[in-house]
C-alpha cells in the first residue's frame, strides 16, 4: 500500500509540475458566487444576478428556498433575489457548492464512481458537523464552517480522475486509502487553482494536525474543521485521537461548552442537529 501511494504521489506531482494534472473545474457560476459572497459589498441582488446565469443552479436555489427547511414562511418565493434573501448569502453559496460538488465526476471512471459518491457523503457529514460545532462559538460564521467542510477534501477528485490511468486493477478500498493519504496535498493545489482565499487553500493540509496548539485561546475555522474530522468515522480511520485528548477538543468543551461526552464522542441530541443539517445538504 505504501509503495502504491508513493508511486501515485510521484506521478501526480510530476503531472502538476508539467501542467498535465486534471484538476477539477468548479462550475464558473459557482466560483463567481463564492467570490461575490466573500465581498463586503455583496447583496442578495448581486448574488442572484450571478446565479441566474445557470438555469440548473437557479432551479436548485428556488427548490431549497421553497422547501420544508423553511417552515416559518409558507409563502412561495417566485423571484431569485427573494430566494437568495430567504437562504441568506452564505446559505445560497453553500447550496450552490453542495450541488456543484455532486456533479464533478465527469473524469472519474464508473469503476471508482462509488468511491467518489462516498467522498461526497463524507464531505457533507464534515460540513454538517463543522456547522453545528461553529454555532456554539460566538462571532464564528457557521455557514463559512459549512463551506470549509464541503471543500476540505476536494483533493480526492483529481486522484480519482488519474488513478484509473495509473492502475486499472486497484480495488476500490485501496483507492480510498490512496485518496485519504494524498488528498491533503492535492486539495491545496485544487483550491489554489480556483483562486480561493488563503485560509481555505491551507485547510486540507492543516486539518489533519490533530494536536496543534490553539493561539490566543480562540478557535478559528480550520480548528473547527479539525474537531469535526476527529468526531467522524472517516477521521477515526485516519488515526485521529479522541477529541478530548486535543487542545482543540478541550477548548470546545471547557470554554464554548459544546455538549460532548467525556470521551469526546457526540451525544444523541447533538447528533440529531448534525443529521438535520446533513439532510439539508443532501437536498441541495
Amino acid at each position: 500500500m505504501r509503495n502504491i501511494t508513493s508511486q501515485l504521489h510521484d506521478i501526480l506531482h510530476s503531472d502538476f509540475l508539467e501542467d498535465r494534472l486534471k484538476l477539477p473545474s468548479f462550475p464558473g457560476v459557482a466560483l463567481q458566487v463564492a467570490r461575490e459572497v466573500n465581498k463586503p459589498s455583496s447583496t442578495a441582488r448581486s448574488v442572484a444576478e450571478i446565479v441566474a446565469e445557470d438555469p440548473i443552479l437557479t432551479g436548485r436555489v428556488f427548490a431549497v428556498a421553497n422547501s420544508s427547511g423553511f417552515p416559518g414562511d409558507s409563502n412561495t418565493v417566485t423571484t431569485l433575489p427573494t430566494a437568495v434573501g430567504r437562504l441568506g448569502l452564505y446559505g445560497t453559496r453553500n447550496v450552490v457548492m453542495a450541488f456543484s460538488l455532486k456533479h464533478m465526476s465527469s473524469n472519474i471512471t464508473a469503476r471508482y464512481r462509488n468511491v467518489y459518491q462516498q467522498s461526497i457523503v463524507e464531505a457533507q457529514q464534515l460540513a454538517a458537523t463543522a456547522h453545528t460545532l461553529a454555532s456554539y462559538i460566538p462571532k464564528m460564521d457557521a455557514e463559512a464552517a459549512l463551506a470549509f467542510g464541503l471543500l476540505c477534501d476536494i483533493g480526492k477528485i483529481p486522484i480519482l480522475a488519474r488513478i484509473d490511468e495509473f492502475d486499472k486493477t486497484l480495488p476500490p478500498d485501496i483507492v480510498a486509502q490512496c485518496c485519504n493519504s494524498l488528498h491533503p496535498l492535492m486539495g491545496g493545489w485544487v483550491l489554489s487553482s480556483w483562486k480561493m482565499w488563503q485560509e481555505l487553500v491551507l485547510l486540507p493540509t492543516i486539518s489533519h494536525h490533530w494536536y496543534r496548539p490553539v493561539a490566543s485561546n480562540e478557535l478559528n475555522l480550520g480548528e473547527v474543521i479539525t474537531a469535526a474530522k476527529i468526531l467522524l468515522p472517516s477521521g477515526q480511520a485516519l488515526g485521529a485521537p479522541s477529541l478530548g485528548e486535543t487542545p482543540i477538543g478541550r477548548l470546545l468543551t471547557e470554554k464554548y461548552e459544546v455538549p460532548l461526552h467525556d470521551d469526546g464522542t457526540i451525544p444523541s441530541a447533538l447528533a440529531s442537529r448534525i443529521a438535520r443539517k446533513q439532510t439539508e445538504l443532501l437536498a441541495a
